[in-house]
């Protein structure tokens, strides 16, 4: 188990930017829609920047939608294997507000063992991360307290914040 490690969630674009300002320390996982070309996105021009990089696909949709491609168990368990042993670890997606928060979560779920202090990672300002995602996760780690965890701060979120977001 390792506590000691940094994550962050970005944009693709800050992704880039960050990538680029401290070149050789981001452990890199990029999640984009299978319709975004490998080779265009912002991080590819910095691949050589980033001390790994782990390339995920699939859409941002929480339920099966004709001619997406849904968040599954399989990247979901690469993301965490492949974490577990780096330091500094960027998630980035399009806008880095679901996908790309939904797998730091989990991810610092699984290292942490805590879901309490992982959650604590989320800023209510910026990332609503992709539910399906988290219930997977909360299966692959074999952990109830990790979805609980998500909702009570969803619902936090949403109480918080009823009289100012339009769904």
């Amino acid at each position: 188990m390792s506590t000691n490690f940094n994550i962050i969630i970005r944009s693709r674009n800050a992704a880039f930017v960050e990538v680029v300002k401290t070149p050789n320390f981001w452990s890199v996982i990029s999640i984009r829609s299978p319709d975004e070309k490998n080779g265009k996105e912002p991080i590819d021009f910095a691949k050589s920047k980033c001390k790994d990089l782990l390339i995920l696909e699939f859409d941002d949709i929480n339920k099966p939608i004709s001619g997406y491609i849904e968040p599954t168990k399989d990247p979901l368990i690469k993301a965490i294997t492949w974490a577990k042993d780096k330091e500094n670890i960027l998630v980035h997606c399009h806008a880095g507000i679901s996908r790309s928060s939904a797998t730091a979560y989990l991810i610092t779920c699984d290292k942490l063992k805590d879901p309490n202090k992982a959650i604590k990672i989320l800023d209510s300002k910026y990332h609503w991360p992709n539910i399906l995602m988290v219930k997977l996760g909360s299966q692959i780690l074999n952990s109830p307290a990790v979805l609980d965890t998500f909702t009570v701060w969803q619902n936090d979120v949403k109480e918080k914040t009823k009289d100012t977001i339009i769904l």
